[in-house]
Formats: C-alpha cells, sequence, structure tokens
C-alpha cells in the first residue's frame, strides 16, 4: 500500500486510539528513543539498519511507540529531511502493521481501493500509449519568453535554511517550463502553458495550476500555486536566479546546448 503525507498522518491517528498505552510496570525501551540516538550517534543508514533489526523480529522488547515516532518525525522533517524521509518510511511500516493486527477489514477495503486505482491507472496508461497526443495538444506551443519566469520561489525569510525549501523553475531547451521542489529528488513536472503567465500540470497523481506575477518589466516578482502537499503557502516570492539559467535539456524537441544545463535538484 501508499500513504501520502496526510492520510498517513490520519491513519496514524486512528491506529493510536486502538492500541492502549503500555503501563509503568509494562515499560520497555522506547522505539522511538533508539531511533533517534541511533540517528544523532550513526546517521540515516545506521538508523535504518538498526529499525530493520528491531522490527518485526525484536518488536517484543521494545515498546513500539508510534506517538513517539510520529513526534520525531514532525522534527525531523523541519531540521533534517532525509532523515525525515527515513522516519517517514518507518512509520509507514508500523502503522501498516497496526492496521493489520487491529483494522484488517480497513486494511482490506484499502487495498481494493488501491488495486481499483492501480488498474484505473494502468488503464488511463493504456489509453495514452494507443492515442498519443503530440507536444504541443499536451504542453502547449513552445514560447521564445518563458526564460522570464526562471528561478527560484519561496519565503524569503526562511532563506538562511541550509536546504531552503523553495520551488524551482526552469525553462526547457524546447521553449516551456520545467518546476519542482528544490530540496527533492522527484522528477520535475514538466508545466501546459494555458496564458500568457498560468501554466498547469495533470497526471494520475497530481494536478495544479501555476501563476506568475511579473513587473512591468516582464520580471518575475511571484508564483501562485495550489499544491496541496509540498507544505508551502499558496503564494510564493521570487528568491533569486538558478546557479545555471541555461535551458533543461529533454528527449524531445529542439537539442540542448554543448553546455551542461542547470541542476536545479541542487539548491
Amino acid at each position: 500500500m501508499r500513504f501520502t503525507g496526510s492520510s498517513l498522518l490520519l491513519v496514524a491517528a486512528a491506529v493510536l486510539v486502538a492500541v492502549p498505552a503500555a503501563t509503568q510496570e509494562q515499560r520497555k525501551p522506547l522505539l522511538s528513543e533508539e531511533i533517534r540516538d541511533t540517528l544523532r550517534e550513526d546517521g540515516v543508514e545506521a538508523a535504518q539498519r538498526r529499525f530493520d533489526e528491531i522490527f518485526p523480529a525484536q518488536a517484543d522488547r521494545y515498546e513500539i511507540d508510534l506517538p513517539g515516532m510520529m513526534g520525531l518525525l514532525g522534527t525531523l522533517m523541519g531540521e533534517d529531511p532525509e532523515a525525515g524521509q527515513a522516519v517517514m518510511a518507518m512509520v509507514t511500516t508500523l502503522t501498516q502493521a497496526q492496521m493489520q493486527q487491529h483494522m484488517p477489514e480497513a486494511v482490506a477495503a484499502a487495498e481494493a481501493r488501491q488495486r481499483d486505482r492501480d488498474r484505473a491507472a494502468a488503464a488511463r496508461e493504456g489509453a495514452r500509449a494507443e492515442s498519443l497526443q503530440s507536444i504541443e495538444e499536451r504542453l502547449g506551443p513552445d514560447r521564445e519568453d518563458v526564460a522570464r519566469f526562471a528561478g527560484y520561489y519561496g519565503e524569503p525569510d526562511k532563506q538562511d535554511r541550509p536546504v531552503p525549501r523553495n520551488i524551482f523553475v526552469v525553462q526547457t531547451c524546447d521553449g516551456r517550463l520545467v518546476t519542482g521542489a528544490s530540496w527533492g529528488d522527484a522528477s520535475p513536472w514538466h508545466l501546459k502553458t494555458t496564458g500568457d503567465i498560468t501554466f498547469t500540470f495533470a497526471d494520475q497523481f497530481r494536478s495544479f495550476t501555476m501563476e506568475f506575477e511579473v513587473d512591468d518589466e516582464g520580471k518575475p516578482r511571484a508564483l501562485r500555486h495550489d499544491i496541496e502537499d509540498l507544505g508551502l503557502p499558496p503564494t510564493l516570492a521570487y528568491v533569486g536566479a538558478l546557479e545555471d539559467a541555461r535551458c533543461f535539456p529533454v528527449e524531445r524537441g529542439r537539442s540542448a546546448p554543448p553546455a551542461a544545463a542547470p541542476r536545479p535538484a541542487v539548491r
């Protein structure tokens, strides 16, 4: 099964209600403290190995405290995204195990819904393969003016973080836009032009709209978006240019210039 961050929190909360807390007499070492201490002393990979050693083989030696793991996750997602992602995977594993134990019917229903979504996604993908649309139909016409939107967009008062949580926008070498989260390593999203300053994205997993705000000279000032799961406000200020302003190469369309293209995922 796959969970988004928001659905994981809701499921974990439901599981917490169903699982009674340990009494003082039953006190065992807390899993959350073991993982936290391993992270601090030995790093993310060691913490993952320690978790795999403990759960499920040694689970009876520890108090599997989901509230503590959720608290650790909340702290790390703001301080250390890499460690936060590792703990998110651990919380997902624990939540699924608790669901299997305490809510078998809910798990079966959720798995059935996921299978239905997977079948629907496969059907949509098959339909796309049978009837390919042109690039212009999917992404709109290529444009000569989209380079003006390139740059980083974020919260100006939070740019002193080691890895600021910004959205990057890059021009492709065939005159379109690519965007994504600068702190992640997911594939970038190729935008469809729907107006002079408006763009959209849609696939089987997400859809959103982006609208740029420009000054009298056409230079970017802000970006408005409706991406719900990045934890960013809906309006982001232009906070700086890309380290390398050359176009982003893609397999379609015009070829890239000889020089290397920017690497927007590294801020």
